[in-house]
């Protein structure tokens, strides 16, 4: 498996999620997107995706189903933010080449 050139952790609680940017998570995203415009837990799925892609990535197993990954940021108001911030780090910006 080809490293990322960059991860990045989040943290709800005594939880740690490694998330890596990965084409196969954004193509099914999009997929997603497009069969079902409405449902607003397409973003939390993409999330789950990407911290599938984090645990591939370090050789570790994801031990989470969509639900349990589901209720294990349920309780935390800022968990889509946190995930939001994370995958902007991981994307490329004029301000990371300087």
């Amino acid at each position: 498996m080809i490293k990322p050139l960059e991860i990045q952790k989040v943290k709800f609680g005594d939880k740690e999620f490694i998330i890596a940017y990965s084409n196969r998570a954004l193509f099914a995203h999009l997929r997603r997107i497009e069969e079902q415009p409405n449902n607003n837990e397409i973003v939390v799925n993409y999330y789950y995706d990407l911290c599938k892609a984090g645990a591939t990535f370090e050789g570790k197993d994801f031990m989470y189903t969509f639900n349990e990954f589901y209720d294990a940021i349920d309780n935390y108001p800022d968990a889509l933010l946190k995930f939001a911030e994370a995958v902007t780090r991981l994307m490329p910006s004029d301000d990371k080449k300087k």
